[in-house]
């Protein structure tokens, strides 16, 4: 972890270099074979999206990666890092996301959102689909945003919190440990 942000420091003191080095983000070290797939593009669609919008909408973007991971149609999980050009453009994406969910919740589908007590400001979200259900949550720290979910078992509106431990635990001892590492966080 101290070697990354030595590397991303001189990197950015000389005008130069990844604002997302390779293998910052948790999952990147394991992401191998035709189940796991790494993009590293700033038009790659939030994996949070309430309203199941998988298009790019926010804007800001200064860097973007995800990791993701899907067996058939049984199992999938994401890890996802967003930096944004300050604070302020990463507090409108935490706006927007909290205006969507509040469009498109209801119903037996969802989602349902709730705050989250992590980084500078945090939202858990649980859906559901055909056969099984979504955990997801997005945790906003400086002028990054970073998400992490996996299918579960089909949820309802009282998102229990038990569905949500993993990725939770996930978020706290993976990228939110340390993105502010990265000089372009803004933490």
């Amino acid at each position: 972890m101290v070697f990354v942000s030595v590397v991303t420091a001189v990197a950015v003191a000389f005008g130069g270099g990844p604002v997302i080095p390779k293998g910052f983000l948790t999952w990147e070290a394991e992401a191998r074979g035709p189940e796991w797939t790494v993009v590293t593009s700033k038009s790659t669609a939030l994996q949070f999206a309430p309203c199941q919008r998988y298009v790019r909408w926010d804007k800001g973007r200064v860097a973007a990666r995800v990791v993701s991971y899907l067996v058939e149609a049984e199992y999938s999980k994401h890890e996802q890092l967003v930096v944004y050009k300050d604070v302020k453009a990463a507090k409108a994406v935490m706006k927007g996301l909290r205006a969507q969910a509040a469009r498109c919740a209801g119903g037996k589908k969802g989602p349902w959102v709730s705050p989250l007590g992590l980084g500078d400001e945090g939202l858990r979200m649980g859906s559901n689909g055909v056969h099984s259900g979504h955990a997801d949550v997005v945790v906003r720290r400086g002028a990054a945003i970073i998400s992490y979910g996996q299918t579960t078992a089909r949820m309802n509106s009282g998102l229990p919190y038990s569905r949500f431990k993993k990725v939770v635990s996930w978020a706290e001892n993976g990228l939110l440990s340390k993105v502010c590492d990265l000089p372009a966080a803004r933490c």
